[in-house]
């Protein structure tokens, strides 16, 4: 979805905003918190996440290069709905609401994309609640692998080399579930030739195996 935005209107969304840089682990921000401007990731990568009643982690989404943070907190003028942790060093342009009324004001063409991305971020966190209620934790690691191999610029034939090297405690909390379960999860999809690891840590995703083997649960 975000690679419909034209290098012009990238620039001009861009040149009203300024540059932030995070470190690994850091919380952007926080749910509950004031949202007055949206976020563009221009490197990294960050885990979109929510917390349940129990106090567990449910990722909402991973964000990486190209994509915008925060649009449908900014057009609702409510507060962070969610958590921002970054999961690999981050340089994002913040865009104030007020800058960003703007642009909106001016080109309506901008506009449209924005409500049709706030319309497909709706679908998909609905998808994601749908899955953490519907499927085991193999599953959802699966999902998160193959969403990992969709942002992926990295591919050669069926095989997708990981841009983002992530701990087993990292993918734990991303997919809601003890370390020693992500432990074993990803061992048993090495054996089954869906993903490559080095260590404790993906190293290739192999999506067609992935996803042939996700659909009946692994």
């Amino acid at each position: 979805m975000e690679s419909s935005w034209t290098s012009e209107e990238l620039t001009l969304i861009l040149k009203s905003g300024h540059l932030r840089k995070f470190p690994k682990n850091q919380i952007i921000f926080y749910a509950g918190a004031v949202c007055n401007e949206i976020y563009y990731i221009d490197k990294g990568w960050v885990n979109i996440y929510s917390m349940t009643d129990e106090g567990k982690r449910v990722s909402v989404g991973l964000r990486s290069k190209g994509e915008f943070v925060g649009i449908s907190e900014i057009f609702c003028r409510s507060s962070w709905q969610c958590f921002g942790q970054v999961l690999a060093e981050v340089d994002v342009y913040a865009i104030e609401l007020k800058n960003l009324y703007v642009i909106l004001d001016k080109h309506p063409s901008i506009l449209r994309k924005f409500l049709t991305l706030t319309a497909h971020r709706l679908q998909e966190a609905n998808t994601t609640m749908l899955n953490y209620v519907c499927k085991q934790a193999p599953g959802r690691l699966a999902l998160t692998l193959l969403n990992l191999a969709e942002k992926s610029s990295n591919k050669k034939n069926d095989k997708v080399k990981v841009s983002i090297k992530l701990t087993q405690e990292e993918l734990a909390a991303i997919i809601s579930t003890t370390r020693q379960s992500a432990g074993r999860i990803m061992n048993s999809f090495k054996k089954l030739g869906c993903i490559e690891m080095k260590g404790r840590q993906i190293e290739a995703i192999y999506p067609d195996k992935l996803r042939a083997k996700s659909l009946g649960e692994i």
